[in-house]
């Protein structure tokens, strides 16, 4: 598709920001963040003006509507149906997860993303009637063979792994197809994270070697740069972690750790730093196929920054210890 057919979704997206910048709402929610009624009241004020906000909405609930309205507006003006859909695959494995593993526990079913590809009501009846038919292709395979699994070993792990593989797959397929740019380096990047997070994190695990790489298998998923090869199978360490990625774009992510002062949660608040400054050069395209996708991630990064001043709000930090958290 030509850049010229993304003139209008390009100036509706820009258009519906008003005068701030992506930094500027991060620093609007920061400067907010003496108490949880400031911090709502800021996300407030930083909604669409044709976004509907009950007057007792939490602050979950405002980012929802937050996130919410911004998907709606992509979606309503993208021209071809399922353009974006790559972004929105992970709401669609994260809701399947909780409604699956709901069922097989017999409980109550819980609170879902609205963002997926596919509406809550469809999760849950696919769920509770064992009918994936109407899911993604890949996350359709996943959900069979997660229940499969469980079946055999009663591991919820199982359902959770299967349906992340599915997930992915379906993330890489959509964003080759749709031709976005943007889209299939977020994809790539997003698997080659998972793969090297679950890697951090079997490193902590108290199992022996054997199990830690039949852990990994299950867990690595496709469409990344980093091959499963790349990781080490010996020696599941830090160390190793960092020997074996000193060739790959995550080399300079990893290199300037110290083994002792590592951990999975310093790993992920580089990932999603490095995730961010994919956007840099999008932000000065005037309009094309970027300028949405460009949208939604900024838009999905601005409510982790408010989850996360409310978190730190709840817990009693100063607010100058929150703006060092967010700087």
């Amino acid at each position: 598709m030509k850049d010229t057919e993304f003139v209008q979704i390009s100036t509706r997206v820009r258009a519906s920001l008003g005068a701030l910048s992506h930094g500027d709402r991060i620093r609007k929610a920061v400067d907010a963040a003496s108490s949880l009624p400031s911090l709502c009241a800021a996300v407030r004020s930083m909604m669409p003006q044709d976004a509907s906000v009950p007057e007792d909405a939490s602050l979950d609930g405002l980012c929802d509507i937050y996130l919410g309205s911004a998907v709606k507006l992509v979606r309503s003006l993208a021209p071809e149906d399922g353009m974006y859909d790559s972004l929105f695959y992970r709401y669609d494995a994260a809701n399947l997860k909780l409604c699956i593993k709901a069922s097989v526990r017999s409980l109550g079913m819980p609170e879902l993303f609205p963002f997926g590809t596919v509406d809550t009501k469809t999760v849950a009846e696919a769920a509770e009637k064992r009918d994936f038919s109407r899911l993604p292709e890949g996350m359709a395979r996943g959900c069979a063979e997660g229940l499969e699994e469980y079946a055999a070993t009663g591991d919820a792990m199982a359902i959770d792994l299967c349906i992340d593989r599915g997930c992915f797959e379906d993330t890489e397929r959509s964003a080759a197809a749709s031709g976005v740019g943007i889209l299939k380096k977020i994809a790539s990047f997003d698997a080659d994270s998972a793969n090297t997070t679950a890697f951090a994190r079997i490193c902590a695990m108290k199992l022996p070697a054997e199990t830690k790489r039949a852990v990994f298998s299950r867990a690595f998923v496709s469409g990344g740069e980093i091959p499963a090869s790349l990781f080490p199978t010996g020696d599941f360490t830090f160390a190793a972690l960092k020997s074996a990625l000193a060739g790959s774009r995550f080399a300079p992510l990893v290199s300037g750790t110290d083994e002792n002062d590592f951990s999975v949660s310093l790993l992920e608040d580089k990932l999603s730093k490095a995730r961010g400054e994919l956007l840099g050069s999008v932000r000065f395209i005037p309009f094309g196929a970027d300028v949405p996708a460009a949208y939604i991630l900024e838009r999905e990064d601005e409510v982790r920054a408010f989850s996360l001043i409310g978190a730190y709000i709840q817990k009693g930090a100063a607010p100058s210890e929150i703006a060092e958290a967010l700087a």
